[in-house]
């Protein structure tokens, strides 16, 4: 990672500012890293912030979101207990391991700002322990072609369900 002179200061002088506020000498550290140009110890600083997660990215999530909106309506008001105890009717989130960003932007959705938060979860903390993109993938591509989303049939919600 490249940082102009000016940015290196004007973090260096941000990280002085935190470590007074916070009594805490790591920011010391950090603006030390940063006023002598130390490019290889960069990664001590910016390790812990993810790389930006793409309007692309944020957008599937809301989709998968939305779908299981949908889903889990047309379950509670079909009563099947084959939709009801489907081993994805609850949205299981994503592996936490393969897919971290996915993962936090989720929570971030549902917990911070408040959305989808009525939705039937497999676990709190939305770590699916299991890859689940490409199947969100494949679950997303049969819902689209339903023709009324609003009111699936309980077919359609055991399609997407299935899907793979």
């Amino acid at each position: 990672m490249k940082l102009t002179r000016y940015e290196r200061i004007n973090l260096a002088n941000q990280f002085k500012i935190l470590a007074d506020l916070n009594d805490d000498e790591g920011y010391l550290i950090y603006s030390k890293i940063l006023e002598n140009g130390y490019e290889d110890d960069y990664h001590i600083i910016f390790d812990n912030y993810d790389e930006v997660f793409t309007q692309d990215r944020c957008e599937f999530v809301k989709s998968v979101l939305e779908m299981y909106e949908f889903i889990q309506l047309a379950g509670k008001e079909s009563k099947n207990e084959l939709i009801l105890e489907h081993r994805f009717f609850k949205f299981r989130g994503y592996d936490g391991n393969n897919e971290g960003q996915y993962m936090r932007y989720a929570r971030f959705v549902i917990n911070d700002l408040d959305m989808w938060d009525y939705l039937e979860v497999a676990k709190k903390d939305l770590n699916s322990h299991m890859p689940m993109h490409h199947r969100y993938s494949a679950m997303l591509d049969v819902f689209v072609n339903c023709e009324d989303k609003y009111n699936l049939t309980e077919g359609e919600v055991l399609d997407i369900l299935d899907a793979k």
